[in-house]
């Protein structure tokens, strides 16, 4: 798998196929219709939304939108992970190593995949709350709301996120509480 290939990995042909249904059926399909052991059976399709972005770009532009797309997904998550460094006034040198490493890490889960969503999520989520712990204005928890309304329909992985703001509340709490003492 790399950052250039956009379909190293079969799934994008299953969230294709996904997608394809839905329109067929003008609604998210609710029973399973692919597998021959499991066929009808009760399924949720929790990356719907994921999979008709998927469905509109390679319909209208190919591999090629679904590669630009791909990189601009990944272009935003390493643009968030640098702006969540320079919270930390690190160096430049120290800030290219941290994405470097970044790149690296990424490079095995950098297919055209609904986690790509969550890798966004993930990072505005992160870098909100290191910029709050940082004393910085961020916006009120108010914009929470839309970005796991739409992230719960892209990737499971707002869970992460939830969790997330869960450790960093425990922490502010133990923090206050320490304080009080």
């Amino acid at each position: 798998p790399s950052l250039g290939l956009p379909l190293s990995k079969p799934d994008l042909f299953w969230h294709l196929s996904a997608a394809r249904r839905m329109r067929e059926l003008g609604a998210i399909p609710a029973a399973d219709w692919l597998s021959s052991t499991r066929q009808g059976a009760a399924w949720i399709d929790f990356e719907w939304a994921s999979q008709l972005i998927f469905d509109a770009l390679y319909r209208h532009g190919g591999v090629l939108s679904l590669w630009t797309f791909k990189a601009a997904l990944m272009a935003a998550s390493a643009w968030l992970l640098f702006k969540t460094i320079e919270l930390y006034k690190s160096s430049e040198p120290a800030r290219g190593a941290a994405l470097a490493l970044w790149g690296a890490a990424s490079l095995t889960r950098s297919d055209i995949r609904p986690e790509l969503f969550s890798l966004i999520g993930f990072g505005l989520v992160f870098l909100a709350l290191e910029r709050r712990r940082a004393g910085l204005k961020i916006p009120g928890p108010v914009w929470f709301v839309p970005l796991f309304c739409v992230w719960g329909n892209l990737h499971p992985g707002f869970l992460y996120g939830l969790a997330l703001i869960g450790l960093y509340a425990a922490a502010e709490t133990a923090e206050r509480r320490d304080v009080q003492l």
